[in-house]
């Protein structure tokens, strides 16, 4: 994307871990005010490959904290700085 001339940056974080998203989201934000574009894109399959009656709780819950609470996590902590964003889309807030 740099290639085609975009302002883009690569950060790795580990969706699973407060600390590492919270770092994430206060690196972006002191390198400016705002953030236009937050693409989420972690995902896991741990086990895949076995039928549901054979997968262990731990890999399903391990699989969830990634796929479903690691996007939740990394847009909450990013959230005040897309809305600060120019063209953030006006949403109610609440308190």
């Amino acid at each position: 994307m740099r290639a085609e001339g975009l302002d883009v940056h690569w950060l790795e974080i580990d969706v699973t871990n407060e600390e590492s998203v919270a770092a994430a989201a206060n690196a972006v934000g002191a390198e400016g005010s705002c953030l236009d574009v937050l693409v989420n894109n972690a995902g896991v399959a741990i086990n895949y490959d076995l039928p549901p009656g054979q997968q262990r709780i731990a890999d399903i819950q391990a699989t969830h904290d990634v796929n479903v609470f690691g996007p939740i996590r990394v847009t909450q902590a990013f959230l005040p700085l897309l809305l600060a964003a120019p063209a953030a889309l006006a949403a109610p807030r609440r308190p």
